[in-house]
Parts: C-alpha cells; sequence; structure tokens
C-alpha cells in the first residue's frame, strides 16, 4: 500500500519575542461553547497579552466558536477560569482575540513580535490537551523552516515548520518558544499526518482521539503585529477576512466560511483519520489534509457560493477580486447556483493554459485570495443560459470538431498538435459553462498563432478539419469581443 505525507489542519501557531519570565504562567487553557449548552464545546489553547491597560488572548481562530450564542472562557493553573468576550475570529488569518474582563498579567503587546527565526533554532511548546487541563511543556522541537509555504492558510503565506516537538489535540493555539533564550516565535496551528491511501490517517499514537504528533506547523508572530493593531484599535469597525459560523461547525460544517456577504462551502473528497485540529477538521474527524508532497491532480471537487445568511459576515476584499465577487453575487441574487470547480492559470505561458485543483476550502482561498488565476465559474438554474445562441453554438461544435483532431494527434503522435487540441479542449470546457469571462481574450490570439500546432494539421488528411476549427475559433474570438463583460 502506497504511504504518502500530507499535511493536515490542527491547531498550532507560533509566536517570537524577549525573554519572559515564567512565560508558562501567561499560556491558557480556551473553552467556546454554546451559552445554552456548554457541554457544546471547544478547546484549545491560547496565550495572555495587554494592550492599553487591558488584557486579550491570541489563540487559533479553529478553536473558537463565532457568532453571538456563543460564551467564552480561559483558565490555567494560576488563572481560574475567567468569563472572555470575542473580539475577532479570522478564519483567513488563522488567527482569534478574545478579550478578558479584568485585566491580569500577561506579555506586553510591545515585546509580542519577533524577528523571524533562522532555521535550526531548537523550541519549546506549550498548550493543553484536550482532555486536560494541566499545562504540557516539551523543550525538544527544531525549526524546519522559518517560511515554510504550504498555503495552510489563506492569507498567511509564511508559516513556522517544526520538527521533533510535542504538540496534540487541544495545544491549537498553544506558544512555541525558543528553547536558548524563552523568547515568543508563534501559536500552533497546524499538525503533519502521514496518510495510507485507503485507510485512516496516522499522526503519531492515536488513543481515544487523543493524537501526538512530532511535525507541526506555527504561525509566526512577527507577521501578525497589523492584522492585530486592526482588530485591537477599533474593535467595532474592524473587520475580518473570512469567518466561520459556530452553529455550522458544530453541525461538522467544517469546510464553510463567509465574507462580503458569501457563503463558501468547500465539497469533495475528505480524508479520514484521527481527531486533528485545526482550519479544516477544528479537532474532528475527516479534516481534508493539504499534500506536503501532493500533486496538482484532477480531483471531483467544487466550492459552492450562496448568499451568506449572518447577521454580520467578514469583509475580505481586494481590487483584484472585487469584481468578480460583484458579479457572483448578482448570479445569485438572479437565483442562480454557482460553483467553483478550479482555477486558469495564464501567468507564464498565453499558450498553455492550465487548470488548478484545490482540495480544501483553505486551498481554494489561498488560491482565490492570490488574484493572479481565473476562478472558473459553473452557473446553474432557470436563468443560468444566456442569449448569445450563436456563441453557445459554435462552441459546441468546436468542442466535437476538436475531438475528432485530438484523436488523430494521438494517431500521429504530434506533440504540438497536442499541446494546442489539449488548450482547445480547455476552452470549449470553460466556454460551456457559460463563464466569458475566464476565457482571456489574449489566450485564443496566441492559439490562433500557434503555427507550428496548426502546420501538422494543414499538412495532413485532416486539412478541411484544421480549417474549419481554426475558423470557428476566429469566429468565437469575434463574438467574445462583442459582449460587454464584467471582468
Amino acid at each position: 500500500m502506497k504511504t504518502r505525507t500530507l499535511v493536515r489542519y490542527l491547531s498550532l501557531f507560533f509566536i517570537a519575542q524577549s525573554a519572559f519570565a515564567g512565560v508558562e504562567d501567561y499560556v491558557v487553557k480556551t473553552k467556546s461553547y454554546l451559552c445554552s449548552d456548554p457541554l457544546k464545546m471547544y478547546a484549545g489553547s491560547g496565550v495572555l497579552f495587554n494592550f492599553k491597560e487591558e488584557t486579550y488572548v491570541l489563540t487559533s481562530d479553529h478553536v473558537v466558536l463565532s457568532g453571538t450564542k456563543f460564551c467564552h472562557s480561559v483558565q490555567n493553573e494560576k488563572t481560574k477560569e475567567k468569563e472572555a468576550t470575542l473580539v475577532a475570529s479570522d478564519y483567513g488569518r488563522g488567527i482569534a482575540i478574545l478579550k478578558l474582563k479584568e485585566k491580569l498579567p500577561a506579555i506586553s503587546f510591545e515585546d509580542f513580535f519577533a524577528d523571524k527565526p533562522a532555521a535550526s533554532t531548537k523550541v519549546q511548546v506549550m498548550g493543553f490537551p484536550w482532555e486536560s487541563e494541566k499545562l504540557v511543556s516539551r523543550d525538544n522541537g527544531v525549526i524546519l523552516l522559518s517560511d515554510s509555504e504550504r498555503g495552510l492558510i489563506p492569507l498567511q503565506p509564511k508559516m513556522i515548520e517544526v520538527t521533533g516537538g510535542h504538540a496534540e489535540y487541544g495545544m491549537s493555539g498553544g506558544i512555541i518558544i525558543s528553547s536558548a533564550d524563552q523568547k515568543l516565535l508563534g501559536i500552533v496551528s497546524h499538525q503533519a499526518l502521514k496518510v495510507v491511501e485507503g485507510a485512516a490517517s496516522k499522526v503519531g499514537v492515536i488513543s481515544n482521539s487523543v493524537a501526538a504528533s512530532d511535525h507541526f506547523f506555527a504561525i509566526p508572530v512577527y507577521a501578525l503585529k497589523e492584522n492585530i493593531l486592526d482588530f485591537l484599535k477599533d474593535q467595532k469597525a474592524s473587520k475580518t477576512s473570512f469567518v466561520r459560523a459556530g452553529f455550522e461547525e458544530l453541525q461538522g460544517k467544517y469546510e464553510t466560511a463567509h465574507s462580503f456577504g458569501l457563503r463558501f462551502e468547500y465539497l469533495g473528497p475528505i480524508g479520514s483519520g484521527g481527531g486533528i485540529g485545526g482550519p479544516e477538521g477544528a479537532g474532528k474527524i475527516g479534516g481534508n489534509p493539504e499534500g506536503e508532497n501532493g500533486e496538482n491532480t484532477e480531483k471531483v471537487s467544487q466550492v459552492v457560493l450562496t448568499l451568506s445568511t449572518l447577521e454580520e459576515t467578514a469583509q475580505w476584499s481586494s481590487p483584484a477580486r472585487k469584481v468578480v465577487l460583484e458579479r457572483i453575487k448578482s448570479y445569485l441574487l438572479k437565483g442562480q447556483k454557482v460553483s467553483i470547480p478550479y482555477f486558469v492559470d495564464y501567468s507564464k505561458d498565453l499558450k498553455a493554459a492550465k487548470k488548478i485543483y484545490f482540495r480544501s476550502l483553505s486551498g481554494f482561498l489561498s488560491l482565490f485570495t492570490q488574484g493572479t488565476l481565473r476562478p472558473v465559474i459553473i452557473l446553474q438554474g432557470e436563468n443560468a443560459k444566456t442569449q448569445v445562441k450563436d456563441l453557445i453554438e459554435n462552441t459546441a461544435k468546436l468542442s466535437e470538431m476538436n475531438k475528432k483532431l485530438v484523436a488523430f494527434a494521438g494517431k500521429v503522435n504530434s506533440l504540438d498538435l497536442k499541446n494546442l487540441t489539449n488548450q482547445i479542449t480547455l476552452m470549449t470546457e470553460i466556454l460551456s459553462y457559460e463563464d466569458y469571462a475566464s476565457v482571456n481574450p489574449e489566450w485564443i490570439k496566441n492559439l490562433l498563432a500557434d503555427k507550428t500546432g496548426w502546420q501538422v494539421g494543414f499538412n495532413s488528411t485532416e486539412f478541411e478539419l484544421t480549417v474549419e476549427i481554426m475558423a470557428l475559433l476566429h469566429k468565437i474570438n469575434q463574438d467574445l469581443g462583442k459582449l460587454t463583460l464584467i471582468e
């Protein structure tokens, strides 16, 4: 049975700073629960810090339940259980901030942010396992990478990757400090899993749903200052990028997030495994793993978009995506169903566009927030059909003709013709969804200018078919040029 290592979300987040005496006193166990039923609870870890004479807790977003019907508390062996209110829970950045009703001894905000730690730095991990109220502190980790790029958190491209440490379910939001000088380096956020195809994921030793791992990831504190200040300076006006609804998480809907008045839900293959924390699993069985050594292979997955029903949603915005978000919202308001199965990358070679797939909600949002890839939008519903009848018919004709040319390219074993027909296949697939804005006009122009590919067809027995396909491409390009596209 083939074994491969995949990365899975557990709550691990890192922070760096000057030496702190008794830093373990500032690490707390967090609880987030339904006010009317405290047994419906999420638990994690966090770290206390003071800002303008008030005490806050920084933790991982996936151990906090968001919504007006949820209550929160923190505690450790010295600080008995204290009530807290939720300031912000930002799925896009992987963090959450709680505010205590009274000031407590804590790390000062000024001492909270360190420079990027070096690889090979020895670290200590502190946090509270799910089933324990006793702090676990292990001094055996080493930073493997200080700027790991796994795409685990949509708006946090750089993570600290640790090996040899100890972090288990419930320690999400706990801290990583330098073993040498006790500097705060990060917050526990994700865990690495060894996934055996066709079997349950394995992470260290799994016993009674408590999993331990020696390979995990953390959000570096050096990257957080601006975001945290934004949340603290004007707590009423500040907006999170993406938020998850607590009531959806309690229903087992971990692959959902809200922003811009829209609800994003990932539907696709879900990995099986033990109790692992993190944005995709929230510590529950079934969180989808992101591939550490994964390949960009086609998956039957999609993100379905609907209008959000939350009273207050997050407000992520980007000039590169605002237009497409408005377009999606307009489709939904007209009663259409909207889904995105993949993105198209035109960035390197306009004659060689390719599909980019995702295997989780965070993977989708990491691609979506980049702004450089085109999301392909599928519409369904009574109003989904456009009025461009000729364009629809020509696309269908082109698709059928191209299938014949694909078969011919296989017979003559021409790489140039195969590349050309593959690009036409992808283009007709996107056009068949009537997502005309995702077809870059320059892409078609470059395909028409691909002399090496067309020449093979022109010099063969499929001359007439090649001419017809080129003519249809010209016609479709003209039709697209007449459309008034939002993007």
